[in-house]
């Protein structure tokens, strides 16, 4: 096999290369209804290796949505009319209640997941 070296000529780089240091906005992109979790303490890393996160998957897989860990400065323009916030802890369960006061969403704790699955 012979390899090309190829020539990058500056006028293309705008095909190529990123110049924005924006975040592209993926939300009309998210399957619906996106189920945002957050629990506190944990990160979402740490939430996936949580027992509960295969369930909160299957439900999300249910539903035709996804699931979102939540970082409310970086995903609340995200959140829907129709998504779910399922939560953990005290702030987080205040964090779903005013998001709650917001949107039209459903929220649950993490408890009430496997519930929530043999309902639909």
């Amino acid at each position: 096999m012979i390899l090309k070296r190829i020539s990058l000529i500056p006028k293309s780089f705008s095909k190529i290369k990123w110049y924005s240091e924006e975040h592209i906005d993926l939300a009309t992109y998210l399957a619906r209804p996106t189920i945002f979790i957050k629990a506190d303490g944990y990160g979402t890393d740490q939430i996936k290796k949580l027992s509960i996160y295969p369930e909160a998957t299957l439900l999300a897989r249910k539903l035709n949505g996804c699931v979102q860990g939540f970082d409310r400065n970086l995903d609340t323009p995200k959140i829907k009319n129709g998504d779910i916030f399922i939560y953990a802890g005290k702030e987080a369960e205040a964090m779903a209640a005013t998001l709650e006061d917001m949107f039209v969403i459903e929220i649950l704790p993490f408890k009430k997941i496997k519930e929530k699955i043999t309902s639909h």
